[in-house]
């Protein structure tokens, strides 16, 4: 505990006076440091909105992807190929434009890409067989004629 002393008699005030006891003069009380007060910050419930779409610029709407893809999965052979190449770029094309594909037309997107393959890979496979039946029947017609 400190004392104060008068600024106009010198004396000696105790700590708390307002006032000087040798002359009454009144003491200017030392600035005591204040700490801050914690407050409470004021929470507000937050506001749920809908999202707004926000088309980019200068694109199109997305193209039905979908209907292409699985097309392209049931026909398979030529008309799959056709539809998966189709459908495959309708989603490039918007793409490099700038789009985006959600939903439906990313699976779609996915699914011509899927449908191609396949049909590709079918398509192949009926022309080895179809060549490996005419291989036979040429074989069998070769055969058959000794018979007769």
């Amino acid at each position: 505990m400190s004392n104060q002393f008068c600024t106009k008699c010198g004396g000696v005030v105790p700590e708390g006076s307002a006032f000087c006891p040798n002359c009454g003069e009144p003491v200017a009380q030392a600035a005591q440091p204040q700490q801050p007060q914690y407050q409470q910050p004021a929470y507000q419930q937050p506001v749920y909105q809908q999202p707004v779409y926000q088309p980019t610029a200068n694109v199109g709407a997305q193209p039905n992807l979908l209907v292409f893809g699985i097309l392209s999965l049931v026909f398979s052979v030529v008309v799959g190929i056709i539809l998966g190449a189709i459908g495959r770029s309708k989603g490039k094309a918007y793409i490099a434009q700038g789009g985006q594909l959600t939903g439906a037309s990313k699976v779609g997107f996915i699914l011509c890409k899927v449908g191609l393959i396949l049909s590709i890979i079918a398509t192949v496979f009926f022309v080895i067989y179809m060549i490996a039946i005419g291989a036979g029947l040429a074989t069998y017609k070769s055969y058959s004629s000794y018979y007769y």
